[in-house]
């Protein structure tokens, strides 16, 4: 969050280079006497239906918890001190992967271009890369070969992470259980002395005018202060000297203290899975005062390798998800390093792999076809009459890179100058790049930052004009924003439909179409509207209107802050070659070209599909996707509390880290950086509660919390009189043009949104998640514990933009009083869903080819299995299951309940099509012959033994 408000630099090219490392708002100014009211009146108006309920968000202490502590820590997880992973096993889905050092070839970088300046703001050279590709010596996290196999995803979206830059690709479906094991191997030596920052490096940082002159001037922003005495203040701390002796460490706050100056600890977290807490030691403890999960390089203290035992939600939508490391003081730096990866929750992550007959829906969790996003998008593209093909989908993974050439220093005397580049008889030998230090990123000086797609630099895609076109998108960033357009070779947009944020499908496609946001203001109203006026002091001259350059914004275009996922669907018109690409906002992202797109003519638009000529675009919007979360539910549930926060920072040039970065009350007078041991916020399991988040500055954060996900209900942005001078369609215009909201995701679920500066956002969260019970999703308890909220901009979270929170069980949950069984029946009493979460109950006129009726039940002979029923091999091979399985051998997510099973054993002698899910990257139907005489021994035998083990089977 560096403010564009930059009274005390040059000129603008200065002011929007130093807003380039977190996204900023629009141009402000120190506070008048005229504008002081005016905002105390904004925010008065928006207090006053909170203050009717009771938004003070501090409901609770430590030492309250801290008596009687429930234990909720998860069975099994935890340090594995010998590193034996055989010690964590059992699960539907078990994985293994360890992080070292490596050396990783980035495709494509040799064409990297970066700005150097020489003496910040002017003098720049420009240095491109010509003899060969960039050697990443990073941090990684991959498969361990050494131990079982795992089921990993697909390669496209990191497979078992040998491959590239991206870690391994984990795969979980809801309803099921997943085990990960992880072990550090990193050299404990690496980049331990000299990279986390120390009282002599935050001085030099806050004597710097350039670095803290703009900060200072919008420091005071809607205080009540008069103008006098703001910029009296703002002059003292700008220009009185500070040394090392005087500065106040944080060290929790403070990058690499409390790791013992290293950044090779680290955790891992499931980012926006609706599983149990697990940050803090041991997983899922309830104890306040719990400390991090902290896997070490080295064995000495038995914390080299840890158990993660993860039960998934039946709630958990199937999408695309991640993780990533979250161990406060070393997030920042391993994001930067690459450590994190894709996790997928679906049955199917290609359209081949969804049967090509339509399913009815069951009520397993994990192989309900109603649930699945690319079951509901390979419906509606026969629906629309759309190609739609496995070479059609698209992960698109952005991750902001921040290098320095291995081994280079850096300019010391003056922390905005960038590092020492090679020259051009040095390029061949110091091509070899590595993560750059904390203070240097954060500031920043690394020129060398480019935006890297899956794990190459602009990568050529290919696609086919008329297709469906799925661009799976993830923003995974400590400090930038990630950007999404497409356009033609005229630089044209193209519209494209939304289906899905942060993993969870919307009732219907969202369309963005193509044309400015903003319409050409006249030059009245752009002296009324636009120009923001701006204190001249002693710190520097006016500040640089950014606004202007939002103009040009176009509707079909995607912002989005790290952690955020987005499911888009294009339709090429017509072969050629497109670009996809983000825009360059000063503050929001750097701007480049981020893939290309090679689009081939298609037989399915005739010859329209070629030179000038264009498929005609097909609207989607009238779709409705099963795989849909209801949101009317939750916005009807009333809401326990209304919870008013402030993400605020504070200017002290004597603390360290700077700036300070917490969380406060509404009127912002409990102002708290990040104490591990401090926890004093609490909800119960199975309530709702309102949150109202704001940014009462020029600043923007992305809001993220854990466990549970939310619906995003309103945004706000506010005009300040004499500060900035806005009408309210104005202000809205200025949401959607800088991505901060849009329109179309009011009203949906999400698990990281952006707050605005000057601005609020409104969320309703129910706390409901918890373990299935048997396999069609039965919950008994939800889970609970200590966890976290924070800013995605891991930069703020690293220094203190982080919070503890604290969940209990709730009420217990009534179990259902009876267990459905399948029964035979006529035709008009046949259920139209399957209770046992089978594909059995079709009616009789629904069932398969060459399926016997009986009842309400559709029998196949066995050896007689039709292609929708095929098994696929993790390597997706097709392997056609015919004959007779001898014996019934089903994983979790396929448990019969006990009156079911027996009634279905009972048909001794014929196969009986149930439709099982998926382990990782293994989609498996199976056939299943149950003799008769076997029953009993079946019945008998231990849930544990009686466990299908795919990797036996295949």
């Amino acid at each position: 969050g560096v403010q564009v408000a930059q009274a005390g630099l040059k000129d603008a090219s200065a002011a929007a280079h130093s807003a380039a490392a977190h996204g900023a708002g629009p141009t402000t100014a120190a506070p008048t006497a005229s504008n002081a009211s005016g905002w105390a009146a904004f925010w008065q108006s928006m207090n006053e239906p909170m203050q009717k309920a009771s938004n003070y968000p501090y409901n609770t202490n430590t030492a309250k918890l801290s008596q009687d502590i429930p234990d909720t820590t998860v069975e099994g997880a935890g340090y594995v001190s010998d590193c034996d992973p055989k010690k964590c096993v059992g699960a539907d889905t078990n994985y293994y992967m360890k992080a070292s050092l490596k050396s990783i070839t980035i495709p494509g970088s040799k064409n990297i271009v970066t700005a150097t300046p020489g003496t910040y703001p002017n003098n720049v050279k420009v240095h491109t890369f010509s003899e060969e590709d960039v050697t990443f010596y990073t941090r990684h996290l991959e498969a361990m070969k050494e131990a079982p196999n795992s089921p990993f995803g697909p390669a496209t979206f990191g497979g078992d992470g040998s491959g590239g830059l991206l870690g391994p690709a984990l795969m979980a479906l809801p309803g099921q259980s997943m085990n990960l094991f992880v072990m550090n191997e990193i050299d404990p030596d690496y980049q331990k002395k000299g990279y986390a920052p120390t009282a002599e490096n935050y001085a030099q940082k806050v004597d710097n005018k350039v670095q803290t002159g703009f900060r200072m001037a919008v420091s005071s922003l809607g205080n009540t202060k008069s103008t006098s005495a703001a910029e009296s203040q703002a002059e003292q701390e700008v220009f009185d000297p500070v040394t090392a002796a005087q500065m106040d460490m944080n060290f929790e706050n403070v990058p690499g203290w409390t790791t013992n100056h290293s950044f090779n600890l680290f955790n891992i977290h499931l980012h926006g899975m609706e599983v149990a807490p697990h940050l803090f030691h041991p997983m899922g403890s309830s104890d306040p005062k719990a400390p991090w999960i902290t896997l070490e390089p080295t064995p000495e203290n038995g914390q080299q390798c840890y158990c993660y035992k993860f039960q998934i939600a039946p709630t958990q939508s199937k999408g695309l998800y991640a993780y990533h490391t979250h161990r406060h003081g070393t997030e920042s730096m391993s994001t930067w390093s690459g450590m994190f990866g894709a996790l997928l929750t679906d049955n199917y992550v290609l359209p081949s792999e969804t049967p090509t007959a339509v399913l009815q829906a069951t009520n397993n969790p994990a192989t309900n076809p109603a649930s699945s996003q690319m079951y509901n998008l390979v419906q509606m593209s026969t629906a629309f009459g759309l190609p739609f093909e496995d070479g059609d989908v698209y992960p698109f993974i952005l991750y902001n890179s921040m290098w320095k050439f291995k081994g280079k220093k850096f300019v010391q005397t003056n922390p905005t100058s960038a590092q020492t580049f090679p020259n051009a008889t040095e390029t061949k030998e110091a091509s070899t790049v590595e993560v750059n230090g904390f203070l240097e990123n954060e500031i920043p000086t690394t020129q060398l930052s480019p935006f890297l797609v899956n794990q190459e630099y602009q990568p050529t895609l290919n696609a086919t004009a008329g297709h469906m076109s799925f661009f799976r998108i993830f923003c995974i960033s400590a400090q930038y924003l990630c950007g999404f357009q497409v356009q033609n070779s005229a630089g044209k947009n193209l519209p494209f439909h939304v289906t899905a944020s942060d993993g969870i499908t919307f009732s219907s496609p969202e369309y963005f179409s193509t044309g400015a946001i903003n319409t050409k203001l006249s030059v009245a109203e752009s002296a009324a509207n636009l120009k923001f006026t701006v204190s001249k002091n002693k710190l520097g001259k006016e500040a640089v209107d950014v606004v202007e350059g939002l103009e040009a914004q176009d509707q079909a275009y995607l912002q989005l802050g790290p952690g955020m996922r987005q499911d888009v669907i294009v339709q090429f018109p017509t072969e050629g070659t497109y670009t996809i690409s983000q825009t360059g906002y000063p503050g929001l992202n750097a701007p480049q070209v981020l893939a290309n797109v090679v689009v081939q003519a298609s037989a399915v638009c005739g010859t329209t599909g070629k030179g000038g000529n264009s498929c005609k675009a097909v609207s989607l919007t009238s779709y409705q996707f099963t795989a849909a979360r209801d949101v009317s539910s939750v916005v009807a549930r009333p809401s326990a509390r209304h919870v008013g926060l402030d993400f605020e920072q504070q200017l002290n040039r004597t603390k360290a880290p700077f700036v300070q970065w917490g969380v406060a009350d509404q009127s912002g007078s409990s102002f708290q950086p990040y104490a591990v041991h401090h926890t004093d916020m609490l909800a119960r399991g199975g309530t709702c509660a309102t949150w109202t988040i704001r940014s009462e500055d020029v600043i923007f954060h992305p809001f993220h919390i854990h466990v549970n996900p939310f619906v995003v209900q309103d945004v706000q942005m506010a005009p300040v009189a004499g500060v900035i001078d806005y009408t309210a369609a104005l202000a809205q215009k200025l949401l959607t043009a800088s991505a901060f909201y849009n329109p179309a995701f009011n009203n949906h679920w999400r698990d990281t949104v952006m707050i605005p500066p000057m601005g609020s956002v409104t969320l309703k969260q129910c706390f409901d998640a918890g373990p299935a019970a048997d396999n069609i999703g039965t919950q008994l308890t939800r889970f609970a514990g200590k966890f976290v909220f924070h800013c995605h901009f891991l930069t703020h979270s690293d220094t203190g933009l982080m919070h503890n929170f604290m969940l209990t069980r709730g009420d217990p949950i009534t179990p259902p009083s009876t267990v459905p069984s399948v029964v035979a029946g006529d035709c008009a009493t046949c259920p139209t869903v399957d209770p046992c979460g089978l594909w059995l109950s079709k009616g009789c006129v629904k069932c398969p080819a060459g399926a016997t009726v009986e009842g309400c039940l559709c029998l196949m002979p066995a050896g007689s299995v039709p292609a929708t029923m095929q098994k696929y091999s993790s390597s997706d091979k097709d392997v056609t299951a015919t004959g007779a399985v001898g014996g019934l051998r089903l994983g979790r997510a396929a448990t019969f309940a006990g009156p079911a099973l027996l009634g279905l054993m009972a048909l001794g002698g014929l196969a009986i099509a149930g439709l099982r899910g998926s382990r990782g990257s293994s989609r498996v139907v199976e056939t299943v012959a149950v003799p008769t005489e076997e029953m009993a021994q079946d019945e008998a035998e231990d849930t544990e033994s009686a466990r299908f083990d795919v990797h036996a089977a295949e």
